[in-house]
């Protein structure tokens, strides 16, 4: 016979009253983990949920669409705002990207973005793209 019962937002408790045996599940305080990017300042962030202990930091990683290994982000380790820059990580706007987080402070597992293709998904804005005016002709 199984008994289940909440105790807090994260915290269930599952109890196995036949088996006396008690188990612990704690869920995840992230939500989602999505790239934003504009004018190709490619932007991974995510979201937790609203109770999360005052201590936690996060780590990022981030890997190329085929690639097996993920790599680190230095940057972005131990930090504590929910976003982190990975413009120069996805620089290559023809490839397609995964971003992923992780919190510690928290029970989190990682949490991985939907795959990212800059070159589809960067929105941009007039203005801010600076041209040049000088031309380089070789050559001739």
């Amino acid at each position: 016979m199984e008994h289940e019962r909440k105790t807090g937002p994260h915290l269930q408790e599952v109890i196995l009253s036949s088996a006396g045996i008690v188990a612990t599940e704690r869920s995840s305080c992230l939500k989602r983990a999505a790239f934003s990017s504009t004018n190709f300042e490619n932007i991974l962030t995510w979201e937790t949920e609203a109770d999360i202990p005052p201590d936690t930091v996060f780590d990022v990683q981030y890997k190329q669409y085929g690639e097996k290994s993920w790599l680190t982000k230095h940057e972005c380790q131990s930090i504590t705002q929910l976003f982190c820059n990975l413009s120069r990580e996805t620089e290559n706007f023809t490839e397609h990207f995964y971003g992923r987080v992780r919190a510690r402070g928290c029970s989190s597992s990682w949490l991985r973005s939907e795959r990212f293709e800059p070159r589809k998904e960067s929105r941009y804005h007039r203005g801010t793209l600076q041209r040049s005016s000088h031309c380089s002709l070789t050559g001739l």
